[in-house]
């Protein structure tokens, strides 16, 4: 947060907070761990995805020479591992209405061009299950949507209705789900469901009352959704790395110059030289690349653009990286040590 306020962030931690701020550098941070659902959000402070989106664009379209803006609906993968398909619902109905704001100020902005796409798939959610093999072709829409349209909360914000020694499991169930029916098995699993896991326990129960069903708690290979409008948007099928190119073209970078500026194999430059590279993990949180050489030590805490040399603080373009015991420095960092 120091560091932040050094760089000239305003620090915001609450909706109103963040409605308040002015820009141009902004860093909200609203959780201590994850955010909620957004269907959870009434028992939070929490601002919404559409609403970071319009703040964050509002900010970014000041800037002359453009912006980039990327903005997840993370959860949506949590609940799918979860079998959860109210937690997909809450998130998935969040993500739509940030593509919303992107998509009103593209459309006002006439230059803009906005993707809206996943990274993979997982839980395998169709609509159909075994309930409904011999039934498919009678079954009615409101067997799917009724059972999902009692419930007013996802699981993991069910949990924080639950009493200490979830003793009221029965009345919450028919309170906040709509469920009436559990069976012995049922209320047993909600009541020895381990803490932050309950929406994979109660998410199964509701699928099953709806016609909901799932191949896995893990990933699926199946395409995804891809979704563009304005200048040079791609359409059909493609190879999901081309998003990462379709974007450069757009933005007039070349990836390969990037890679080159801000990747640099540490071991490989070093590897002619008497310079010695360590990392110091004394703090296992916050790692720190330590480069001696000869009088010289260089000392670069990872995922930060922090250079200190010899004591004295430097900021380069770019991340100290460590990924899988490799060493990737940006060349501005490599070119202090020669």
């Amino acid at each position: 947060m120091e560091e932040l306020k050094k760089m000239g962030y305003q620090l915001v931690e609450n909706s109103q907070q963040m409605f308040n701020a002015k820009g141009p550098k902004l860093w909200g941070a609203f959780a201590n761990d994850a955010m909620a659902y957004d269907m959870d959000r009434i028992d939070t402070s929490e601002p919404s995805l559409a609403q970071m989106t319009e703040i964050a664009v509002n900010i970014l379209k000041e800037n002359p020479k453009g912006f980039f803006l990327f903005v997840e609906g993370s959860k949506v993968d949590w609940a799918s591992h979860a079998n959860d398909p109210i937690g997909v619902i809450s998130d998935v109905l969040a993500f739509d209405q940030a593509i919303s704001v992107a998509l009103d100020f593209a459309k006002k902005d006439k230059n803009t061009l906005v993707l809206a796409f996943a990274d993979h798939s997982n839980g395998g959610m169709v609509i159909g299950n075994k309930t409904s093999n011999k039934t498919y072709d009678t079954t009615s829409l409101n067997t799917l949507l009724e059972p999902l349209k009692k419930a007013k909360l996802t699981g993991e914000g069910l949990e924080r209705k639950l009493n200490a020694d979830r003793s009221n499991i029965i009345n919450v169930m028919s309170r906040y789900y709509g469920v009436n029916d559990l069976t012995k098995e049922e209320v047993t699993a909600i009541k020895e469901a381990k803490p932050g896991t309950l929406n994979a326990v109660v998410g199964p129960i509701l699928s099953k009352r709806s016609i909901i069903g799932w191949t896995t708690t893990g990933h699926s290979g199946e395409d995804v959704f891809l979704y563009a409008y304005g200048p040079g948007k791609p359409s059909g099928l493609i190879e999901n790395t081309e998003i990462a190119k379709i974007v450069a073209q757009r933005l007039g970078v070349d990836l390969n110059t990037l890679n080159r500026k801000l990747f640099v194999n540490t071991e490989e430059a070093l590897a002619n030289t008497d310079a010695k590279l360590t990392i110091n993990r004394n703090d296992p949180a916050n790692p720190v690349v330590v480069i001696e050489k000869g009088k010289l030590k260089a000392e670069m805490p990872v995922s930060t653009n922090i250079v200190r040399i010899n004591g004295k603080v430097h900021r380069v373009e770019g991340l100290i990286l460590c990924i899988n015991g490799k060493v990737y420095l940006p060349q501005e960092a490599i070119d202090f040590l020669k």
